[in-house]
């Protein structure tokens, strides 16, 4: 019998989760570091994930939140 789970929906009878090691969780955390490098100074993290110093996400055009401002 099928699970309901209000997060994700019904839940398969035969799902078992996928166990990760450290070594794949920090080759994930590399990867995602190298896609969004944290800059020096004063930052802004956009929703999608990237590290902004300007008031504009170059990833996805997202506008910085209104109390955040470029420093000089």
């Amino acid at each position: 019998m099928n699970k309901e789970n209000p997060q994700f929906g019904i839940i398969p009878p035969n799902y078992k989760p996928i166990p990760f090691t450290a070594e794949e969780i920090e080759k994930s955390r590399q990867q995602y570091l190298r896609r969004y490098p944290i800059p020096e100074g004063d930052y802004w993290t956009c929703f999608c994930g990237s590290h902004n110093t300007k008031n504009f996400c170059p990833e996805c055009g997202r506008k910085a939140p209104d109390d955040w401002e470029v420093k000089p």
